[in-house]
């Protein structure tokens, strides 16, 4: 059963219908079959190597590259919400480093739905909210910025936190601004999200044919995961931005080693697009290298899966990049998969200073906020044990703190694996012994420049992907390549969650939402007001809880009370199982 309202990002991709049932080695191949389509495109839309949307991006350099040039007086804002808004954080912050080496002001800003602490949680219906987005934009921009470009992300075309911040800046004549998304510009998200929010939709037509917004939405198809834009949607925007930076230094001619590139002597653009395209088939050599290896990711996924059916943890290690890296992939586990916020860990060994800079930490919010290698010496490798799993992740050379804390999660018996990112294979005798598992990433080359891994980082996030996603599909979390614990921390997801339920147990769409409603409030018998209630107040009243979907999806068949669907699946945590037991018994 299709939803054909359902746009593509939020569409389920038909190569992966029954990756739930698949082994570590097949769910590899499909992942790599679902990621080629960051450069193949999808159905007849266009895609990032395709003329339009090269020109698109050449466009964007080219203004980027004269906001550089502007010096202090110049500001880029990138933003975002979830995933969109870490790779915002990290994305700020690399360019910021790589001007700074350059000796050029750093001219980056970032904002995050819910501010710096929704770098590690979800938080609640951030994305959903307007007024925040554009107060986040005002404290984030210097007031005397004379030539100012803000690229607001949002994978589906829909955050009204975005929304806002394009408002804000069309009124602001000194600001051109970029939309980055991956659904064609006919799904915009049209509906708001609460009565004070603004829609995508009403936005993008406030703005109309003005030239200072540009639209940059290639289209890759749906998720490997329905909706998990963490995968291909983080992929392809790292991927856009990081091409487009690197042209903008070229075109601004702040990078002597690759020479300057300028528009042709009729304005053309064309330069800019050859050099765009040159970028993204070095990227493209980068994933064939992530998926070479098809027998070691698979081994990877299988450790991570054995870890996780056990009730064990995964815990990542990695320094600089690599670890920011680890960060951002664990950060995604508990709204993506429904998974405990310590089911998979990530520490970087800078702590919070890699992200934030040296006057920033968030460890006083709680252990869920100890991130670096300190913390996980002291406050959680204590914990280890059999049926965990120590992942070490490096770029280029292994480091000998990442070792060292490999060894002593080694004595735990716990099981520990180490990724090398690198042209160079890693030197065996250099590498401890009770390691169970290396798998080395073959890259052509660390990244565009020395001292950045743009390239390399591409290649481990695929790896970090293909590991907590395996691993939760073997562990039950996923329903044919349908999240089916999801959290309903947005009105997004609390969409999808109903047309999840329509699509899995059959139900018609008033079923589905009295279903959720009464999995939400926990009652069988619900009175108006919660049988009614907006997707925002469901949401606020469903929290971080776990379970809702699975649950709402028994109840959606008519047969189960709450209490019963509670009593099934915690007898049972692997969703598909219990569910279609559950039918077919019903059905009996």
């Amino acid at each position: 059963m299709t939803d054909t309202n359902l746009t593509i990002t939020e569409s389920a991709n038909p190569l992966t219908s029954n990756i739930d049932v698949a082994g570590p080695t097949e769910i590899v191949r499909l992942l790599r079959q679902c990621d080629a389509q960051v450069f193949t495109g999808y159905l007849g839309y266009p895609a990032i190597l395709d003329d339009e949307v090269l020109e698109e991006a050449a466009r964007v350099a080219w203004r980027l590259s004269r906001v550089l040039l502007a010096g202090e007086s110049g500001c880029v804002l990138i933003s975002g919400a979830g995933t969109s808004g870490r790779l915002a954080v990290f994305l700020a912050r690399e360019f910021n480093r790589q001007l700074r080496a350059f000796r050029m002001p750093e001219v980056f800003e970032a904002c995050i739905a819910g501010g710096e602490r929704a770098i590690i949680a979800p938080v609640e219906a951030a994305e959903d909210r307007s007024a925040p987005g554009i107060e986040d934009a005002r404290k984030a921009v210097p007031a005397d910025v004379t030539t100012g470009l803000y690229i607001g992300i949002t994978a589906g075309l829909s955050a009204p936190y975005v929304a806002a911040q394009l408002r804000h800046f069309r009124g602001l004549p000194a600001w051109k601004a970029v939309l980055v998304g991956f659904n064609p510009m006919s799904q915009v998200r049209a509906s708001r999200a609460e009565p004070d929010s603004l829609s995508m939709a009403e936005v993008i037509a406030e703005w109309g044919d003005d030239d200072r917004l540009d639209t940059l939405t290639p289209v890759y198809g749906p998720e490997v995961i329905r909706g998990s834009t963490r995968m291909k949607g983080a992929t392809c925007t790292k991927l856009l931005l990081e091409t487009i930076f690197q042209l903008a230094l070229q075109a601004a001619g702040i990078d002597d080693e690759t020479g300057k590139i300028e528009p042709g002597p009729d304005g053309s653009l064309r330069p800019l697009r050859a050099a765009l395209l040159e970028c993204y088939m070095r990227y493209r050599t980068v994933f064939d290298a992530a998926y070479h290896d098809v027998p070691g990711l698979s081994a990877l996924v299988r450790l991570a899966g054995n870890a996780l059916k056990s009730m064990g943890r995964i815990y990542y290690i990695g320094k600089g990049t690599a670890g920011m890296m680890c960060v951002m992939d664990a950060s995604e586990c508990p709204p993506t998969f429904g998974a405990d916020p310590f089911d998979v860990r990530g520490f970087i060994q800078e702590g919070w200073a890699a992200w934030l800079g040296e006057d920033r930490d968030l460890t006083n919010l709680g252990r869920g906020y100890a991130i670096s290698f300190e913390d996980f010496e002291g406050e959680f490798l204590p914990e280890v044990g059999r049926g965990d799993l120590v992942i070490g992740c490096v770029i280029s050379t292994p480091t000998e703190s990442v070792l060292e804390l490999l060894e002593q999660a080694a004595t735990r018996r716990c099981r520990t694996a180490l990724v090398v990112v690198s042209p160079l294979a890693p030197k065996l005798d250099e590498l401890p012994k009770a390691l169970d598992l290396v798998c080395h990433v073959d890259v052509p080359s660390l990244g565009f420049r020395p001292g950045y891994f743009n390239e390399a980082e591409i290649a481990l996030k695929l790896v970090l992907n293909a590991i907590t996603t395996g691993g939760h599909i073997l562990s039950g979390k996923v329903y044919g390549n349908t999240m089916i614990d999801l959290r309903l921390s947005n009105t997004k997801l609390y969409a999808r969650a109903l047309s999840t339920l329509q699509t899995l147990a059959g139900a018609d769409e008033a079923t589905a939402k009295l279903a959720l409603h009464r999995a939400v409030f926990e009652s069988d018998d619900l009175p108006k007001e919660q049988a009614e209630a907006s997707p925002m107040d469901v949401v606020k009243a469903a929290g971080d809880r776990r379970g809702i979907v699975p649950r709402a999806l028994l109840m959606a068949t008519k047969r189960f009370t709450v209490s019963q669907a509670t009593r099934m699946l915690a007898e049972d945590p692997f969703v598909r199982r219990v569910v279609e037991g559950a039918i077919t018994q019903a059905d009996a």
